[in-house]
């Protein structure tokens, strides 16, 4: 199994398989993956885990089946902390970088372990995996709600730098170095 190893977490792509589990439920993924069960809970809204099981369900389900070869790009990922095989946060990007030379990432943290350093270990390693893997990619982009400053401090020290203002809030970029 492929993975990204940092100083104290796993970045873990969810395949196919691993994608069929969570749409079940994160506990049948967690159990797949023999890592521990999490009582996985959010700082947002009910609708954003809404959003996210239609996401998995109809979107990243179909994506990695068709795009199996490169299904990093089109994925999950788990960020789960090595010391206790615990899933704390979940992130990933949106396909392919298109024609302009930009993708997308999202990421999000259990809230049990925010404020802890691992959205922020993820992105950055995550980030520079992505710049490695497609000479193609030139900026990264990445949205926060405009009162989200925990999720705006955790670009901020992985690099990104403000972008403009979006419909849904802020937009950041990472630009190629």
């Amino acid at each position: 199994m492929f993975l990204i190893q940092t100083e104290r977490l796993r970045l873990i792509p969810l395949s196919y398989e691993n994608l069929v589990a969570l749409s079940i439920s994160r506990t049948n993924l967690e159990q797949q993956l023999q890592l521990t069960i999490s009582d996985f809970k959010l700082n947002a809204p009910d609708s954003f885990l809404e959003e996210f099981d239609y996401v998995v369900k109809h979107i990243f389900l179909p994506n990695v089946k068709e795009n199996s070869a490169n299904f990093c790009w089109y994925t999950h990922w788990l960020i789960v902390e090595t010391a206790t095989n615990l899933t704390v946060g979940g992130f990933g990007c949106h396909g392919e970088t298109d024609s302009a030379g930009n993708n997308m990432i999202g990421y999000f943290t259990d809230a049990k372990s925010e404020g802890k350093g691992y959205a922020t270990e993820a992105i950055t390693h995550f980030t520079r995996w992505m710049f490695q893997n497609d000479p193609q990619l030139k900026c990264i982009l990445a949205d926060t709600l405009t009162e989200g400053l925990g999720s705006q401090r955790v670009l901020q020290k992985a690099g990104f730098i403000f972008d403009t203002e979006v419909a849904e809030g802020l937009r950041w970029r990472l630009m190629r170095s």
